[in-house]
């Protein structure tokens, strides 16, 4: 019999210990907004960031914004998206690919006007296809010469050299004769 108050007590032991822990699932997965939200988390994470048109990112935050018209999210990745599309501006712009990177600057300033960085990128292209300025005259005549690409380390860079006008030195020099010089 003093094992049978102790029975009780040993299956509820059992059985509180076979309890799992509870499981926690998205709140959103079953919200109006869940699948919207899945759908463009899949598009940023794939960089269907503005295009192809139908399939992309910004759409996506349209119908957020339809669904739940103050859904904090929306700003969130319109954000996101901004600063991939400057991420992959920034890229085009090292690699020298001018064009792409105003269209991708102009696409984040779309999405997020208020984002600096797209306008730093306009500025720096705007910069780097300005001509280069003229030499500084030391007054004699100079002539720009193109100097072909050659293949060189790295660390070799394109030198603009001024050089005088010869042809003109030569004819000045022509009439010296070695009766002028002694």
């Amino acid at each position: 019999m003093n094992r049978l108050p102790f029975l009780p007590l040993m299956v509820l032991l059992f059985l509180a210990g076979c309890q799992t822990a509870p499981q926690y699932s998205n709140p959103n997965q079953y919200s109006a907004t869940g699948p919207v939200i899945s759908a463009i988390e899949a598009d940023i994470t794939a960089n269907r960031l503005t295009r192809p048109t139908g399939n992309n990112a910004m759409e996506k935050i349209h119908r957020l914004e339809l669904i739940s018209p103050n859904d904090p999210l929306a700003e969130k990745y319109r954000e996101k998206i901004a600063r991939q599309l400057v991420k992959l501006g920034q890229k085009a712009f090292l690699d020298k690919k001018y064009y792409r990177a105003k269209v991708l600057a102009l696409r984040a300033l779309d999405v997020s006007p208020a984002y600096p960085d797209a306008g730093y990128i306009l500025d720096a292209i705007r910069e780097a296809q300005k001509p280069l300025s003229a030499p500084v005259s030391s007054g004699l005549p100079t002539e720009i010469v193109d100097i072909e690409q050659v293949s060189a380390p790295a660390s070799v860079g394109i030198i603009t050299v001024t050089v005088p006008d010869v042809q003109g030195t030569v004819e000045d020099l022509a009439p010296i004769t070695t009766e002028q010089i002694d």
